[in-house]
């Protein structure tokens, strides 16, 4: 960080931002830099919802930002994908979102998401970026944040304020 404090101090850049931090690195980082790390962009949808329980959290309470990429899970989120498709041709072939086990998983969600699509004459695509804006319910508690079945109560409620909407 020592580096980036030069140029920030020297005026070179007014803000810095980071990429894949977790809390505790992203904490460690602005005590390193002695000013605020602004932004944090992590992988960040309703298939990978990780960073909502802990960064969303703290980016909120300290004015700073996460930033999503993937927001549509490589496009698992689409609607266009399933146990009955193949996988895709492309590297997202190789990802762990599009293997056998994790659509099996993702079927409710993305089952909700096309239902909820077609009522609202939205795309699943839409209605998933809305759920990972924050339009959706309310995150699990703190407490239970690694809980598996936490996870997945908070996609099956987030998956069912979809298919109410």
């Amino acid at each position: 960080m020592a580096p980036l404090r030069t140029i920030l101090e020297q005026g070179l850049v007014r803000h810095v931002g980071v990429s894949n931090y977790s809390l505790g690195r992203w904490r460690t980082a602005e005590r390193g830099l002695g000013h605020a790390v602004l932004t944090d962009q992590v992988r960040f949808s309703l298939a990978t919802p990780l960073p909502h329980w802990e960064l969303v959290p703290y980016a909120r309470e300290q004015g700073r930002v996460v930033i999503a990429y993937s927001p549509l899970g490589q496009g698992l989120l689409s609607g266009s994908h399933s146990l009955n498709t193949a996988a895709p041709a492309d590297a997202r072939g190789r990802n762990r979102l599009f293997r056998p086990r994790s659509l099996r998983l993702a079927e409710p969600l993305l089952t909700a998401l096309r239902e909820a699509a077609a009522a609202h004459a939205a795309t699943p695509a839409q209605v998933a970026l809305a759920c990972s804006s924050g339009t959706a319910t309310s995150s699990p508690s703190r407490a239970h944040a690694r809980s598996r079945s936490s996870k997945r109560t908070w996609l099956r409620r987030n998956s069912n304020w979809v298919g109410q909407n």
